[in-house]
């Protein structure tokens, strides 16, 4: 007889390899496919919509809204990304735990390594999507 923690390890194993399946379909597509698929993770929401979030701004006088990271990738493990710099009931709060970012529901899953950190180093700064048509030209990052 399994325990809840057991279903609750599998439940989370399944949705996950889930997830990286349909990171391999899309893996071809580029950021595009990535963005629109992943709409509801927090952190893509404030990327396709930045003028509904505030910015932090830096010491340097630059300002972020999203400092990303890759994780995962080993053995029947997924590669994601995740949020660093992530924002929490309103505050920005740093947290380089890829594993508070998983249990918050705010990464993305990718096919391959490269194609995550391809994502992390901002290939979705140059896409046509968004609410706002927030382009390269326009995107405050």
């Amino acid at each position: 007889m399994a325990t809840n923690a057991q279903d609750d390890y599998q439940g989370r194993k399944k949705a996950e390899m889930d997830a990286a399946e349909m990171a391999d379909a899309r893996s071809q597509q580029g950021p595009e496919a990535v963005l629109r698929d992943n709409q509801s993770v927090p952190f893509v929401d404030r990327m396709l919509r930045p003028d509904k979030y505030p910015v932090r701004t830096n010491e340097d006088g630059t300002i972020s809204t999203h400092l990303l990271a890759t994780a995962g990738g080993g053995p029947d493990e997924p590669v994601f990304v995740y949020p660093t710099l992530q924002l929490i009931d309103g505050q920005w709060v740093s947290d380089d735990d890829p594993e508070n970012a998983r249990g918050r529901g705010n990464v993305v899953y990718f096919d391959s390594l490269s194609s995550a950190e391809q994502f992390a180093r901002g290939s979705w700064k140059h896409t046509g999507e968004g609410t706002a048509g927030v382009g390269p030209e326009s995107r405050p990052y």
